[in-house]
């Protein structure tokens, strides 16, 4: 397949996800020749089960490593990344204290009341939330265990989870977040919020919970073809 064919593809992708509406196929090719326009992105799981990154992965039309590689630079991925034991913690440590601008995407909930729950590199998940999500330039919670704090937040449970938000106001961190709930998630909502953010520099317009206005606006119902029976 050769490079124009496989922008055809990718375009395929972003009009499904609805992003065709700010980004045309000739800003497609143009970001592929800049490279250094390309977002970098620190994505982590917290109390999760992979499945919004499994989702994410088995998005329609194209590869989700070729929309990766084609519009950011991806640092770190629990599924995708090499990197392993100490090289995590080391480039976690880096890329929070050495300037470098990036997206930070979180999928899970975080055990606030049992931060022993979920470890990475004998540190709570608790710590590098922190020390991740403060240094970035904006923030994702994917999927609905990072939005509303899912299964692990239900009542009598003794994780104490937060969602990326609620756990954002705990330590006071005032950094843009965007909420992108479902269990899991649609992968078409993640890659228009990144589209959006590499084009125009900003998350989309939300609603009163952070989620975008393209998919959230309106309920199920509302866009049932039967919504006029229940007038």
């Amino acid at each position: 397949m050769n490079r124009r064919a496989a922008l055809k593809k990718i375009w395929h992708a972003i009009v499904a996800a609805g992003a065709g509406s700010f980004l045309t196929f000739d800003d497609l090719l143009a970001a592929d020749a800049r490279p250094d326009k390309r977002i970098n992105l620190v994505w982590l799981h917290a109390s999760s089960c992979s499945g919004c990154s499994c989702s994410f992965l088995n998005i329609e039309y194209v590869s989700v490593l070729d929309i990766l590689s084609k519009f950011t630079n991806l640092i770190y991925h629990p599924d995708l990344s090499l990197a392993t034991g100490d090289q995590v913690t080391n480039l976690l440590d880096k890329v929070s204290s050495n300037g470098t601008p990036y997206v930070f995407v979180l999928e899970g909930a975080i055990p606030v009341g049992m931060p022993h729950a979920c470890l990475m590199g004998d540190q709570p998940i608790t710590h590098w939330v922190e020390k991740v999500g403060s240094k970035a330039m904006a923030s994702v919670g994917l999927g609905t265990c990072a939005v509303f704090g899912g299964i692990t937040r239900m009542k009598n449970m003794e994780t104490g989870s937060l969602p990326l938000d609620a756990f954002y106001a705990q330590k006071k961190i005032r950094q843009p977040v965007v909420n992108l709930p479902n269990c899991p998630i649609k992968p078409e909502h993640l890659v228009y919020t990144l589209l959006h953010y590499v084009h125009k520099g900003r998350f989309p317009s939300v609603d009163n919970k952070g989620r975008p206005l393209k998919f959230y606006e309106r309920t199920v119902h509302e866009q049932c073809i039967f919504y006029a029976d229940f007038q």
